[in-house]
């Protein structure tokens, strides 16, 4: 199942014990319309949605991603072939596995998680393993951060804040792949990855926030330049 080894490739990037199964929490394109129809702020144009629906003891969590997407995925598996025509698609699926993955991995931890942290984590991911998938495929992804931060369109029918949330989130996740980009081996980089995954949500803000020169600061023990956050 392709979102399955999504996930497993996420967990094992950032070597979490182990993946939760996916497929236990993927909703239907009827049962997340039917949701729709309960929450004004819910789209059922969405091609992905992390769901978190308060219940009488506790929180009801669903993860929908589109049929569709899925099936452009199947037909072109994007770890063996990842070009124009599914980079959109996969790019879908990995928004909303990271959504739920972040989750999964801040509850199990007994850590808090913002809205801005779900989207600034998932425009990471999505850079970290496209780049991961073109390298295996012998391309270096040079154009990468270009393509996913610098043209992109936000989905529809998202309100003023919501839009603002995801402009800061991409403006912030290019910074941070910026800084990836610019170490000259991979191991610094995902090393670097790693432990900002392990951060909190103010903890990462401010590792960004003083970080505008790829040098950091080491309030948290968070280390210098391309070999720091180890």
């Amino acid at each position: 199942m392709i979102l399955q080894s999504i996930t497993d490739d996420l967990a094992r990037l950032y070597q979490m014990d182990a993946a939760p199964p996916v497929a236990p929490w993927l909703v239907s394109r009827a049962r997340y319309r039917r949701y729709c129809t309960r929450f004004a702020h819910l789209d059922p144009q969405r091609a992905e949605m992390l769901l978190l629906v308060p219940q009488s003891e506790g929180i009801d969590v669903g993860l929908y991603i589109a049929p569709e997407v899925t099936r452009r995925l199947q037909q072109t598996d994007p770890r063996t072939q990842l070009d124009q025509h599914n980079l959109a698609a996969a790019c879908v699926a990995i928004e909303g596995i990271s959504h739920f993955l972040c989750v999964w991995w801040k509850w199990s931890h007994e850590l808090p998680c913002s809205l801005l942290e779900l989207e600034l984590q998932a425009e990471i991911d999505k850079y970290l393993l496209c780049r991961h998938w073109l390298r295996a495929q012998g391309n270096p992804g040079n154009d990468l951060l270009g393509s996913l931060f610098e043209h992109y369109a936000l989905a529809g029918g998202m309100d003023a804040e919501a839009a603002e949330r995801y402009h800061r989130a991409n403006a912030l996740a290019h910074h941070f792949c910026h800084t990836l980009a610019a170490c000259r081996t991979q191991e610094p980089a995902v090393q670097r990855a790693r432990a900002f995954y392990r951060l909190t949500h103010w903890q990462k803000l401010r590792w960004l926030v003083a970080s505008d020169s790829l040098h950091s600061i080491d309030r948290s023990g968070m280390g210098r330049a391309c070999g720091g956050l180890g």
